[in-house]
């Protein structure tokens, strides 16, 4: 991957630097966009240090498989597996984390990635379709979280429903674009233990799942 060839060019250079020079290896493999590489991966840095890191999170949250995990009008009462298939089980997805500060979590780590985002378009190809992806994965975290919140008050009587199709209309965005990556990025959703996570049929699927509960919403 990029980063493990950064790091071996930062550390090699001079048969073990102890003082590895990370802009001289950025600038290696960058060159011209080196200045934008530097700054979107600063922000993306600190965006990062937001995410609600914890064993429960990481393994059972939506995070794992983003946008082609499915969105349900009604709770499924299904247990989030290992990665994959986290379902709608928002218990299992918060770990320790009461679930506002879930929701509020991967806000914060979404609004501040994206900010990151016009940098790496400038670039364009392979960084800016990475860079997507990995903002697809919090931002599509958040949608769900706040998705199944807003049904379980929807279902007490709530008045959320403009709330809904909000998020619905987010989460739709964002399958939609990640479908177009992935139609020419074969290595997205692919992890080496797992093989992939998700794949083209599963986001399609997700954008046919949104399309139906905007529909179901605005009809409700």
């Amino acid at each position: 991957s990029p980063d493990v060839k950064l790091i071996s060019e930062a550390f090699f250079i001079e048969n073990g630097n102890k003082n590895p020079d990370y802009d001289k290896a950025l600038k290696a493999m960058y060159g011209d966009d080196f200045d934008n590489v530097k700054k979107a991966t600063d922000i993306f840095c600190v965006a990062f240090s937001e995410y609600p890191h914890q064993i429960d999170v990481l393994y059972d949250g939506p995070s794992n498989g983003g946008a082609a995990n499915l969105l349900y009008n009604t709770p499924t009462g299904y247990k989030a597996t290992m990665t994959c298939y986290a379902y709608d089980d928002l218990e299992s997805w918060r770990g320790n984390f009461p679930k506002d500060v879930l929701q509020q979590q991967f806000k914060l780590v979404a609004d501040k990635w994206e900010t990151g985002m016009p940098i790496v378009k400038e670039i364009g190809g392979e960084i800016y379709d990475i860079s997507y992806i990995s903002y697809s994965l919090f931002r599509s975290a958040y949608n769900q979280i706040s998705f199944v919140m807003l049904r379980e008050k929807l279902l007490a009587g709530e008045n959320v429903k403009a709330d809904i199709i909000k998020i619905v209309k987010s989460e739709l965005e964002v399958a939609e674009n990640v479908y177009k990556i992935m139609r020419r990025r074969s290595e997205v959703g692919f992890e080496a233990a797992n093989h992939y996570y998700y794949s083209c049929d599963n986001v399609l699927e997700k954008v046919l799942n949104c399309e139906y509960l905007l529909d179901y919403y605005l009809r409700l």
